[in-house]
């Protein structure tokens, strides 16, 4: 992670090459370059606090409500602190995980620009370039000053990394990462489908609003954020899918059996499937289920609606304690 960090720190203040300049002998023939900079509509603080705060915030909010109605029964205290300690592991492992993925990304993106070397739309505009007329007339300028002081030379030297968009890759592996994890962590039953379709909407539509306003201001050209936003979509599909395991998986019905031993009295055993140390952790099972007390023999033929609700109920909670134990082991 430091290696990281400081690659990207020395990415930054690499210097590339001056790109050469067309012209035809009195001025010069390269419109895509030529254009006048008009700032930043999305400035970099404002790009940082909805990359990085946001997501954590609405992570926070979620694993709260997400953890709501859950006990965690080898965790020992009041349920009040078990639910507090439950958000914050989950919201600190789904975090983590995000933030380490933005870096990554930037890193792959940033190694892309150095080597790239592409100017910006208004690379003339910033740097003012001194030339002779002999040097013009041979179609090419590849020796020339740059005569602008009023631009330091990191910011010069940021007019020469056009090639891929920064914005736009930060803004489209925010909006896929938190997309996918909307999906799978919020619960749409509580909220419904139209809310969640609404905050889809909300991030994918800031990606495309910082990607778009990169070309309004003359900062990218279409093809620079287009490859942006398809390498932060990349990065925010593999930071959701490998580093962040789906954000918790399910328990399949085809491996109950292999997950839960029936025991006397109503009780059940996890042995196996979970990374428990070991240990195993019995839990009761509802009646009309393997192992509990079933007190109608006449049922024997056909299951009732409660026995097989009470097997669901059953398989929903060995799921969030595998899962819980799982965050918990890290």
């Amino acid at each position: 992670m430091a290696a990281a960090l400081l690659s990207l720190f020395l990415l930054n203040v690499i210097n590339p090459t001056i790109p050469a300049l067309r012209c035809d002998g009195t001025r010069l023939l390269d419109p895509s370059i030529s254009h006048k900079f008009r700032g930043d509509t999305v400035t970099v603080s404002k790009l940082l606090s909805v990359t990085l705060l946001f997501p954590l915030v609405q992570i926070f909010i979620t694993e709260w409500f997400y953890n709501r109605d859950k006990r965690n029964l080898y965790i020992y205290g009041p349920p009040e602190s078990s639910r507090w300690r439950r958000t914050l592991i989950h919201t600190s492992r789904w975090y983590r995980d995000y933030f380490f993925g933005i870096v990554f990304m930037l890193f792959l993106n940033d190694i892309a620009k150095t080597s790239v070397n592409s100017p910006r739309p208004h690379w003339i505009d910033s740097c003012k370039p001194n030339f002779t007329a002999e040097a013009c007339n041979l179609g090419w300028v590849d020796e020339y000053n740059c005569t602008n002081n009023d631009i330091s030379n990191w910011k010069l030297a940021d007019a020469r990394k056009s090639f891929p968009s920064g914005h736009s890759a930060l803004g489209f592996f925010t909006a896929i990462f938190m997309t996918m994890y909307q999906h799978r962590r919020i619960r749409k039953q509580s909220l419904g489908p139209v809310v969640l379709v609404w905050l889809h909407t909300m991030w994918i539509g800031w990606a495309i609003f910082c990607a778009l306003s990169r070309v309004a201001d003359n900062r990218h050209h279409p093809i620079d954020i287009a490859f942006g936003g398809f390498i932060g979509a990349i990065g925010g599909i593999f930071t959701a899918t490998v580093l962040c395991g789906g954000f918790g998986k399910p328990m399949k019905a085809a491996g109950y059996q292999n997950k839960v031993v029936s025991g006397m009295n109503g009780s059940a055993t996890i042995v196996d499937g979970f990374p428990s140390n070991g240990n195993t952790t019995t839990v009761a099972l509802p009646p009309g289920t393997n192992g509990g007390v079933r007190h109608n023999h006449h049922d024997n033929k056909r299951p009732s609606l409660r026995r097989l609700l009470s097997t669901q109920s059953t398989m929903t909670q060995m799921s969030e304690i595998a899962e819980d134990r799982e965050l918990d082991s890290l």
